[in-house]
């Protein structure tokens, strides 16, 4: 009789458990397919939470009537990044596509001198003939192709915008509807989204510090050993770098293949090793000094989270992958019952280091 009643309740508590990976899927299903809603509205928060401070600044240093000065200044903040970032896509594709027909060359020179060298000492393999002239021109007509999708692209962009302002117009009418709406709670409910923007903001903010660095020294490095086109890997390495782990590596790529078109396999170790040091003093130096006790995610959590949201949203969903996964922590580390969880997802080990990265008093 109870053993019976003992497999009852261990039927009973795996309940839950089955509700939440079912929940966990239908989310899952729902975010892929209304990715054209969900994602928009998800960057324009995220931008919204990070250009609040110029908004707010400005509002407190001019009259009611003329507070919408801070809303116009803060996009006019966001039109400069985004066409400083644009520009600099511009000019290094342009840069890199003038020298493309001397790299093809060097390529097809080492693949034949590689071939040559394997039927000098009878390597049983068949060479393979390869136009790499046709391929650089499929894969120029392959990019190039992209612009096709230029007016779904603008089209984006402008929605994100349109949420931003509209979000950054409402953020002080929503604050008086959250204490109207949770009433004698009203002060737990501001607490959590004070807590969760702050601790996004501060993130958001030196995250693209730390990437900022991590570029510019990738481009001096590249510079000092006279690789082509040394500050163009550098921006790259600053935007990849806003994906986790798997940026970085995508990032040092090109200037490694590079570097041994240009020099030979020692000037690409020189590389390699150069970017391999530049990349452990940020992870472990720079990232624990500067970051501090923004968000402490375990490191498996966000590797997990890249492949996750990668999957879920593409490339964005790779970017967002960090901040979408660093707010759902902080929300349950303000949500005692989801407590466990967000100190799963942490990088600390115990609840008083939790509270205190979440932003809880007490």
């Amino acid at each position: 009789m109870e053993d019976e009643k003992r497999l009852n309740d261990s039927g009973m508590g795996a309940i839950p458990g089955l509700m939440a990976v079912i929940a966990f899927i239908l989310i899952t299903a729902a975010l892929k397919s209304a990715r054209s809603i969900v994602m928009p509205v998800t960057i324009g928060f995220f931008l919204a939470v990070l250009l609040s401070p110029i908004q707010d600044g400005i509002a407190r240093r001019v009259p009611g009537k003329l507070k919408w000065l801070g809303t116009v200044l803060a996009l006019l903040v966001l039109l400069s990044v985004f066409a400083l970032i644009a520009g600099g896509l511009w000019f290094s594709v342009t840069l890199v596509g003038q020298g493309i027909d001397v790299y093809v060359q060097r390529v097809q020179e080492v693949w034949s001198s590689g071939m040559g060298w394997m039927q000098s000492r009878n390597i049983p393999l068949q060479p393979a003939r390869i136009d790499f002239y046709s391929v650089a021109r499929e894969l120029a007509s392959y990019i190039g192709g992209g612009t096709l999708t230029l007016v779904s692209v603008v089209a984006t962009i402008s929605l994100v915008l349109f949420l931003m302002v509209l979000m950054l117009i409402e953020e002080e009418r929503w604050r008086d509807k959250v204490r109207n709406a949770f009433g004698r709670n009203a002060g737990a409910a501001m607490d959590t989204v004070g807590a969760v923007t702050g601790k996004l903001r501060r993130f958001l903010l030196m995250h693209t510090l730390l990437s900022l660095t991590s570029g510019v020294a990738t481009g001096v490095l590249l510079w000092a050993l006279d690789i082509d086109f040394a500050f163009v890997w550098g921006f790259l390495t600053f935007l990849l770098n806003f994906i986790p782990y798997i940026g970085s590596v995508i990032a040092a790529i090109p200037p490694i293949l590079l570097a041994l078109l240009q020099h030979g396999p020692l000037w690409s170790l020189l590389v390699l090793g150069g970017l391999i040091l530049i990349n452990l003093i940020n992870d472990n130096y720079l990232i624990p000094l500067v970051e501090g006790h923004a968000v402490q995610v375990s490191p498996l959590v966000i590797l997990v989270a890249v492949v996750y949201w990668g999957w879920v949203w593409g490339v964005i969903g790779a970017l967002l992958a960090t901040p979408l996964t660093a707010t759902i922590m902080v929300i349950f580390a303000h949500v005692p019952p989801l407590r466990p969880a967000a100190l799963l997802m942490s990088g600390v080990s115990d609840e008083k280091k939790l509270r205190e990265a979440a932003g809880l008093k007490g």
